[in-house]
């Protein structure tokens, strides 16, 4: 199943996905473990942007073709 163009998940994967997440922040946990692998989103951030709460330099963005097939298809 495409999510956008060059983002594919198997429909029995999403099917998977669906049925163990019980709440929607879980769905897109486990939908975004899904989509990326575990290097691609270790030490990076969602959008990339500075964070008030901490003073170092932001963190380098996830991939945003991804990124945006899931927040724009859910």
């Amino acid at each position: 199943m495409s999510l956008s163009p060059g983002v594919n998940v198997s429909k029995q994967d999403l099917d998977m996905v669906k049925a163990v997440s019980k709440k929607p922040t879980i769905f897109a946990r486990n939908l975004m473990r899904l989509v990326f692998d575990d290097e691609e989103l270790q030490g990076k951030s969602l959008f990339g942007s500075k964070c008030n709460a901490n003073k170092e330099p932001p963190k380098e963005p996830i991939d945003a073709v991804k990124r945006d097939a899931v927040i724009s298809k859910y």
